[in-house]
């Protein structure tokens, strides 16, 4: 009899921790499906722009001056969203401002000359944001500009996501305007930015001349980074947005094609 006691009891047991385990699956996965579950609504994608760090700059710019493209973005987030969750909207959003900039690269040369010159002095603290949060990414910023990318620190995607929101003002003033691009700097504004630059860091200076940059390692592209931006804020309106001009034209980030859409 107790023998039986304890194979029932045996059985018994065995059969809730059978249940048990099933009903812990069933609560995790939907758990897991409640995490993953993205916006659904442009409203939805509109609240999660609003509170990512690097996205919600650009987001905010480009639905004040461009509502149209801003209403694109919000159409294809969403279907991001419904199809792969906030990573997915993180990634179509970083792919679609990604290639807004590249679009209107040519439309920020055309800025009023003010407004290009206060550009410098943005690139300036984005690159000593990122310098102080992540050296990495002020490398690769110094190196192809400002590119929203995951796994930054919160921070280093802010800061990168208000250059990116300037220069879509700029872009907008660009287009509103009836300048044409700014002429390339002449040789009075390149030697003037090169005695910057010596007077700044002469080490700078030396792998900018020599066009050493690239293969330096990181943290001495991110300080040449920081020096570059300076010199041309220190310089006057004029010669810095002619020079703000080039590098915007010369930048990878603006003139290569966007990269492959992100998968997951």
């Amino acid at each position: 009899m107790y023998q039986d006691s304890l194979e029932g009891d045996g059985t018994r047991s065995g059969a809730l921790l059978v249940f048990g385990g099933v009903a812990l699956i069933i609560l995790l996965a939907l758990l897991a499906g409640a995490l993953a579950q993205g916006p659904a609504t442009p409203q939805d994608v509109a609240a999660e722009l609003a509170g990512t760090p690097g996205l919600r700059e650009p987001a905010a710019a480009l639905r004040h001056h461009y509502p149209g493209e801003y209403r694109d973005m919000l159409a294809r987030l969403t279907a991001a969203g419904r199809a792969r969750g906030r990573v997915g909207v993180e990634r179509e959003g970083m792919y679609f401002i990604r290639g807004f900039m590249v679009a209107k690269a040519h439309a920020m040369t055309r800025a009023p000359e003010a407004q290009l010159h206060r550009l410098a002095g943005a690139y300036l603290g984005l690159m000593q944001t990122l310098r102080d949060v992540d050296v990495d990414a002020c490398a690769r910023a110094t190196m192809r500009g400002p590119v929203l990318e995951r796994g930054l620190p919160p921070g280093g995607a802010t800061a990168i996501g208000r250059v990116l929101g300037d220069q879509i003002v700029i872009a907008r003033a660009g287009e509103n305007g009836a300048l044409p691009s700014h002429a390339p700097p002449g040789p009075a504004d390149l030697a003037a930015w090169r005695e910057r630059i010596e007077a700044i860091d002469r080490d700078s200076a030396v792998l900018i001349a020599h066009d050493a940059v690239e293969v330096a390692p990181p943290d001495r592209q991110c300080r040449a980074g920081i020096v570059l931006f300076r010199a041309i804020a220190d310089l006057p309106p004029a010669a810095g947005a002619a020079l703000m001009a080039e590098l915007l034209r010369d930048l990878p980030g603006n003139r290569r094609p966007p990269p492959p859409r992100p998968t997951i």
